[in-house]
């Protein structure tokens, strides 16, 4: 049986809880399912010695739009889902703050608002990591099946994902290690590549590539404006401006590519394994990416 806890999801006192518990977004994070954040990263969150994960813009337009999607789903299936925060009895350190429970007990729901989440879902696609994250869920409240429901502020689509025992059995293992490590101060490893440090005589290298680098953002916003009036001037088509006397000034020529192939769907189709996708991909050369540091 779950334990519901009466508590307003993202007060204050929810954002404590969380501190010391492992909820349903941690646990893509533990099972090493996140892009956005690593084991480590949220080791140091748990601990206090980072902030809290960025909410972006999109981020915080699809939590803005949770409330809309709830009346769209209870309108859809005829249920009356409600925003709850619950605890696993065995362990109540493992918690889940669902978008969507309805008081018969024996039904959850998993609210995305993301237009790409959207896209994929239309398809019957679902990320590993949301898969894991209603895993958590289930196996916090006890149930055999949870909605992944997407919305795009107009519509949207429900898909059931029932319980995988082999997963959420590895899943739970792994949360307690997780909690072992946070009890007892023992830092999984760090994720970050190790760095050699190579000291320059003179800074101005540096500041003048940052400086090069944000006017080139800048410049590439401006850029964007003038494309968007510009283009606005044709119907679509191909088109040259030219001068009040007849003089040609700029030709824009129309390109109508394929659209790109949705690999992860095609494979997912036709049951293709990431490790049979490996066996095909060439050898890459590497290259440098760029972090300013702050000091």
């Amino acid at each position: 049986m779950v334990k519901i806890i009466d508590i307003e999801q993202r007060s204050e006192l929810w954002h404590k809880l969380r501190m010391s518990s492992i909820g349903s977004s941690d646990a893509p994070i533990i099972m090493g399912l996140s892009p956005y954040c690593t084991v480590r990263e949220l080791y140091d969150r748990k601990k206090g010695e980072s902030k809290e994960q960025f909410v972006s813009k999109a981020m915080q337009k699809g939590i803005d739009q949770e409330p809309e999607a709830l009346r769209w789903l209870n309108a859809k299936t005829g249920h009356n889902f409600i925003s709850v925060v619950g605890a696993y009895e065995p362990n109540e350190r493992l918690i889940a703050s669902l978008d969507g429970y309805c008081k018969c007990g024996n039904v959850i729901a998993e609210i995305k608002c993301s237009k790409g989440i959207c896209d994929k879902a239309a398809k019957g696609v679902i990320d590993k990591m949301y898969l894991c994250q209603m895993y958590h869920q289930m196996l916090v409240f006890g149930v055999q099946s949870c909605l992944f429901v997407t919305f795009d502020g107009f519509d949207g689509n429900i898909i059931e994902v029932k319980r995988d025992e082999a997963f959420i059995e590895k899943m739970l293992k792994a949360e307690f290690e997780f909690l072992d490590m946070l009890d007892n101060d023992l830092a999984p490893p760090s994720d970050e590549p190790d760095y050699i440090q190579v000291e320059i005589d003179n800074d101005d290298i540096v500041y003048e590539f940052i400086a090069t680098r944000e006017q080139i953002k800048y410049l590439k916003k401006i850029e964007d404006n003038q494309k968007t009036s510009l283009e606005a001037l044709g119907d679509s088509g191909n088109f040259e401006i030219v001068s009040r006397s007849g003089r040609p000034l700029l030709r824009l020529t129309r390109t109508n590519p394929k659209g790109t192939v949705d690999w992860e769907s095609l494979c997912s189709k036709y049951g293709i394994s990431q490790d049979e996708i490996d066996s095909f991909r060439k050898p890459q050369i590497g290259w440098y990416t760029y972090k300013i540091l702050k000091r």
